[in-house]
């Protein structure tokens, strides 16, 4: 399938993580206890029951996050864009060009999550999830602070970003159609990035 090469993320340059969840660990320091009793003519005497040494425990909470899996193909294009004038808002908006990128779409009960672009996983891909009700489902990424160059000058832009998409399965849920929203919130104003999906299974 040919399509038109569209730049649907300016901001790649600021490269972050979108994943749901990060590891942590937490191991608790070991703790040696030393008893010494002095008496009053300065000689020592052990207590009548022996400290013991607490034993090392190791606690981990690890929250695991597989890498996504290329099982649909998502056609994104352009749709156009609301904001204050200026040449970043000029520059996105444009309609009709459109770019074919890899999808991973997962269903459980009335959950739905969608990360797409997943050869860029893990700095730049984009995911978004949300629930399902019946064939309708509506997507969401947290908010995240952004940082890029605005028009090619010297100027950058910063904010912060959050994406959502909105949209609807066919009754065998083997093709779906979406509207999808890049919410760019700057000093100068916000930014409304629109694009149209079409996706199918791999």
């Amino acid at each position: 399938m040919s399509s038109t090469s569209v730049n649907l993320r300016p901001h790649s340059a600021h490269l972050k993580s979108r994943r749901w969840g990060t590891p942590h660990w937490t191991s608790p320091s070991l703790i040696a206890l030393t008893v010494l009793f002095v008496n009053g003519c300065g000689t020592s005497t052990s207590p009548s029951v022996a400290p013991t040494m607490p034993s090392a425990s190791v606690s981990q909470n690890v929250t695991y996050i597989p890498d996504p899996v290329w099982n649909w193909n998502l056609v994104i294009t352009r749709a156009g864009a609301t904001g204050p004038d200026s040449c970043f808002m000029r520059n996105q908006n444009k309609t009709g060009g459109s770019a074919q990128v890899e999808l991973d779409l997962e269903r459980s009960g009335n959950a739905v999550s969608f990360d797409y672009d997943v050869r860029n996983f893990p700095t730049d891909d984009v995911r978004e999830g949300g629930p399902l009700d019946g064939t309708a489902f509506t997507a969401r990424n947290a908010s995240q602070s952004i940082r890029f160059p605005s028009c090619g000058d010297d100027s950058m832009l910063t904010g912060t970003l959050d994406e959502s998409v909105e949209g609807h399965f066919s009754e065998d849920f083997k093709h779906l159609t979406a509207k999808e929203q890049y919410n760019y919130h700057f000093g100068s104003g916000d930014v409304t990035v629109f694009f149209d999906w079409s996706a199918d299974p791999r």
